[in-house]
């Protein structure tokens, strides 16, 4: 995807964009077609950020609990050891 530099302006060039937002014949593209795209990505980016965030905080329980269970077991096993 190509961004035209021309003038002072910076967008896409229409012949580089997807088809789902280009006019036909490539010539131009529909802003509202771009607008619905990006609203979109940005949901589903969304929601993997929070299907990361809830990963996260299932390893985050499961590593606090075996730093739990690490400082009750050890002293245990090394008082059992002596």
């Amino acid at each position: 995807m190509g961004f035209d530099l021309l003038c002072c302006h910076v967008g896409f060039i229409a012949e580089e964009v997807p088809d789902l937002v280009a006019t036909n014949g490539r010539k131009g593209m529909s802003a509202m077609d771009v607008v619905a795209v990006l609203t979109r990505v940005v949901q589903d980016q969304q929601k993997v950020i929070e299907e990361m965030g809830r990963k996260i905080s299932r390893i985050e329980s499961r590593l606090h609990e075996k730093e739990l269970l690490t400082a009750v077991v050890l002293p245990f096993e090394e008082r059992r050891a002596r």
